[in-house]
């Protein structure tokens, strides 16, 4: 058996070898002192060599006139706005004719009922073209657009 052992231990691959990290440690150091003491002797020289320059403040002011064009609504557009304004406002009426009747059917008056449905009537109609302006205006204006 110890003659096997002595095979497989013969053909093992030799141990890897170490890096040696000691002269980088060293090398760093000593470049960076060069390094400054190259820096600090140059500024030094040339600072001799220079004369004072003192600091001049400039203020210019540039007028210039840019055109910008503005941008503008499409028509259509507008148009959906203020479609949907008529209808919000339209849907204000139709809230306040609906307090009227209720009210007047609370108190038992149903002579003034007629009137106020048929005024009811009117403004729903008002309120559906209203809604129907928007809906048409709103897709023109997002094929002029582009959306």
């Amino acid at each position: 058996m110890s003659e096997n052992t002595h095979e497989h231990v013969d053909h093992l691959p030799p141990a890897p070898k170490l890096r040696r990290r000691w002269p980088w440690i060293l090398a760093l150091p000593v470049l960076f002192f060069v390094g400054l003491a190259i820096g600090l002797g140059d500024s030094g020289e040339s600072a001799a060599a220079k004369p004072e320059v003192s600091p001049e403040t400039v203020t210019q002011t540039v007028t210039e006139e840019i055109e910008v064009e503005a941008a503008t609504m499409p028509k259509s557009c507008k148009d959906a706005l203020d479609g949907a304004a008529e209808y919000i406002a339209g849907l204000e009426k139709l809230v306040k004719i609906k307090v009227e009747l209720g009210t007047e059917l609370i108190d038992g008056n149903f002579t003034a009922i007629d009137g106020i449905t048929e005024r009811q009537d009117r403004q729903i109609v008002k309120n559906d073209k209203a809604v129907m302006r928007y809906a048409a205006n709103t897709v023109l204006c997002e094929r002029e657009v582009g959306n």
